[in-house]
């Protein structure tokens, strides 16, 4: 097996019902990187996303989890892997904050056992990387949706585990937070070597943070590959409908976009 070798997803179909959404992904991601998943809405992104997470099965086709089929791990073994930011998440009960992000801590706990001093390390950590300290008492549904994404983000940190996945997780967030939570995921990749999968749909920030870009169109891979040889204004316009502008800024350091419509 490939050591730096995570994901390899071979030949994937997914459907809703009769409507195919996945329509054979072959994909091989590895480790230490932070990908970017862009494309269009209803590409499949999310999907996708939920595919490699195992809360769906491929109907046709297999994803493997370093070296070993994804569906055939136990999900506590998986949860301590990989950890999974939603768009939106919404708990049903006023749990506190502390106790929500404590929730990332559940695959590393065993049955019928009290989370111990390791567990509270995680929580306190996660909390204050988050920023989010002084809100521990407070009912999480008593919070902006902003402030909900942000505990939902430390319950992932506290989770600890080798892979984070987002799903749009700074939807919901101002630029200041969006930029922590990037920089944050950033440093897990250059510091600890995890890797992060994101599904992004602002395209300066994929430019800006990732290694990679993944371009889903229509339930097919485009284009996936080094963001600067990746991301192209061909390729924008193929598969956003746009024109586009791609330059280098000098004040955040990377490429960034600028965008016509194309009526």
């Amino acid at each position: 097996m490939n050591n730096g070798l995570l994901f390899n997803v071979k030949d994937i179909f997914f459907s809703y019902d009769s409507a195919p959404v996945i329509k054979g992904i072959r994909l091989q991601l590895s480790r230490g990187k932070f990908y970017g998943i862009v494309g269009p809405n209803g590409c499949g992104k999310t999907t996708f996303l939920d595919l490699l997470t195992g809360s769906r099965t491929p109907q046709q086709g297999t994803i493997e989890f370093k070296g070993e089929r994804l569906d055939s791990y136990p999900k506590k073994r998986l949860a301590k892997s990989l950890a999974l930011v939603p768009q939106e998440y919404d708990t049903g009960f006023g749990f506190s904050v502390e106790d929500m992000v404590l929730m990332g801590r559940h695959p590393h706990i065993d049955r019928f056992a009290s989370p111990g001093q390791e567990d509270w390390q995680k929580v306190d950590q996660s909390l204050e990387l988050i920023g989010i300290d002084h809100l521990r008492k407070r009912p999480i549904n008593s919070l902006s949706g902003g402030q909900k994404q942000r505990v939902v983000v430390a319950r992932a940190l506290a989770q600890n585990s080798e892979v984070l996945l987002f799903d749009e997780a700074t939807s919901n967030l101002d630029i200041k937070y969006t930029l922590q939570i990037f920089n944050l995921a950033r440093q897990l990749v250059d510091k600890e070597e995890r890797t992060v999968i994101a599904v992004i749909h602002n395209l300066n920030l994929a430019a800006a943070y990732c290694d990679e870009i993944c371009f889903i169109n229509d339930g097919k891979i485009a284009a996936c590959g080094p963001t600067a040889s990746t991301l192209t204004e061909s390729l924008i316009g193929s598969v956003f409908g746009v024109d586009s502008r791609i330059s280098w800024d000098e004040y955040s350091n990377s490429h960034q976009i600028s965008y016509r419509y194309k009526g």
